[in-house]
């Protein structure tokens, strides 16, 4: 049973969509809040 549906975030004035599970999205966002903590150098 996987709920899947559009999931919005905002980081920093950017708003971002994702589709899919929320494990998957959850995973989306983690590396887009570290790669904005590392000062956007990947």
């Amino acid at each position: 049973m996987q709920n899947i549906k559009p999931i919005r975030f905002r980081i920093k004035g950017g708003e971002f969509e994702a589709i899919g599970n929320w494990s998957r999205s959850f995973e989306l966002i983690c590396k887009a809040m570290r790669f904005l903590r590392n000062g956007g150098i990947l």
